[in-house]
C-alpha cells in the first residue's frame, strides 16, 4: 500500500499530506519515501506530538506525514486561538502558528490515508471538514470494521477503485506463499 501512495504522491507532484493511525507509522512512511524515491530527505516533514520537524512557511514543496490525532490537535488548537487572543508562551505561539499555517494557509494537492479504514469514525470525518484536500486517496489491507461503517468512506474518502485478491496476489508471486507452522507446549496444570 505505500509503494501505491508513494507512486500517486509522484504523479501529483503537489503538496501532499499522509496521514497515519500511530506514530510508529509516519517514521515507516518517511522511510519507505527515503529508500523508494529521490526525494531528499529534508523534504520528507513528519509532524506529531512526539515529533515536529516542520518550519512555518515551507517554499518549496513538502510532504508532510502526520497522524489522525495530531490534526484532531490542530483542529482544537486553531479553534481555541480563534475564541481566546491570550498571551502564550513562545512554544505554544509556533506551534498554533504552525499550526494555522498546516490547517488555513497550505495548499493539500493529495491526501493519503493510511489504514483508511479508521477514517470512518466521526472525529476523523471533522478532518475533511475543516481541512481543504484537493484529492483524497485512502489505502487500507482490511476494510473490515466492526461498527458496520465501512460504508461511510465512501462519502468521507470517495468509491473503492481497486481491490486485490489475495489469492491472484500470491499466484503472481506479488506476495509470499502463506506457511502455517504449529507449536505445541505441555503446560502444568493449575
Amino acid at each position: 500500500m505505500t509503494l501505491l501512495g508513494i507512486i500517486v504522491t509522484e504523479k501529483i507532484k503537489g503538496n501532499p499530506i499522509v496521514i497515519c493511525d500511530i506514530d510508529t507509522a509516519t517514521k515507516q512512511w518517511k522511510n519507505e519515501f527515503i529508500r523508494q524515491t529521490t526525494v531528499k530527505p529534508d523534504r520528507i516533514k513528519i509532524y506529531t506530538g512526539k515529533t515536529k520537524n516542520l518550519q512555518e512557511k515551507q517554499t518549496k514543496p513538502f510532504i508532510l506525514i502526520t497522524t489522525f490525532k495530531q490534526l484532531s490537535s490542530i483542529i482544537k488548537s486553531n479553534k481555541l486561538q480563534k475564541e481566546k487572543r491570550q498571551d502564550m508562551d513562545t512554544s505554544s505561539k509556533y506551534e498554533t502558528k504552525l499550526d494555522y499555517y498546516i490547517q488555513e494557509e497550505m495548499e493539500w494537492d493529495l491526501y493519503i490515508a493510511d489504514e483508511t479504514q479508521y477514517s470512518a469514525a466521526s472525529t476523523y470525518k471533522k478532518i475533511f471538514e475543516e481541512f481543504n484536500f484537493k484529492l483524497k486517496i485512502g489505502l487500507t489491507a482490511t476494510t473490515y470494521r466492526e461498527d458496520n461503517k465501512i460504508y461511510d468512506l465512501f462519502h468521507v474518502i470517495g468509491p473503492k477503485l481497486y481491490e486485490a485478491n489475495i489469492s491472484e496476489l500470491i499466484q503472481d508471486s506479488y506476495l509470499a506463499k502463506p506457511y502455517c507452522v504449529v507449536f505445541r507446549c505441555k503446560m502444568h496444570e493449575c
